[in-house]
């Protein structure tokens, strides 16, 4: 791997990535050189990292969950994520909260909301088509809920409750199922996670 290249490529110092690739046992250290090279191949200029101290923390930190990560497919979102904040999302507050977000979401989860948002259905809400989408794929519906639920959770999606409720035999109300919908925030974290860079 060459230190000299990612370095200009992210404009911190040669022996930041050094140490950094000193950090880490060989496991960790295979999936932080994978990182590096899906980097160099974006081939776009993330020397705005090396110029900011607030993306500098976060490179350092996206770089610290990759190397604890187990799947090359989050590792390739945690790669798009570096790209975005480097450049389209660099102006964008609270950073912080789209790591976090990436960092306790599955691969189960981001199949769910890419498949979410890469419908055109013209339903209102979403869950009887992915449930079914997903079904077709053997997953069991307990899985594919937990996931659209963990979704609407971080606020990808718009959780609404049926105001059709009902009275129990006390006299309570008995609150009516919960929908799901597509939000603007869901919306704008696919983009911070997707392979489509602006240049």
């Amino acid at each position: 791997m060459d230190t000299v290249q990612i370095a200009a490529v992210v404009g911190v110092g040669v022996q930041t990535i050094t140490t950094i690739f000193q950090m880490y046992s060989t496991f960790r250290k295979s999936n932080v050189e994978r990182f590096f090279e899906y980097l160099l191949d974006t081939k776009k200029d993330l020397s705005s990292i090396g110029k900011r101290t607030d993306l500098q923390r976060i490179f350092f930190s996206i770089v610290d969950r990759v190397a604890r990560e187990e799947t090359l497919e989050k590792i390739q979102r945690w790669k798009n994520a570096l790209v975005h904040l480097a450049t389209d999302f660099a102006g964008v507050d609270f950073k912080d909260s789209y790591t976090r977000i990436l960092d306790n979401l599955s691969v189960l989860d981001l199949t769910v909301l890419s498949a979410i948002y890469s419908s055109e259905s013209e339903k209102p809400f979403v869950e009887e088509e992915i449930v079914h989408r997903f079904k077709n794929k053997a997953l069991s519906l307990s899985m594919t809920e937990t996931s659209i639920k963990r979704l609407a959770s971080h606020g990808l999606l718009k959780e609404m409750q049926d105001s059709r409720g009902v009275f129990a035999g006390s006299g309570e109300p008995i609150l009516g199922n919960l929908y799901y919908s597509k939000n603007e925030f869901g919306q704008e974290f696919i983009r911070f996670i997707s392979e489509e860079f602006k240049d």
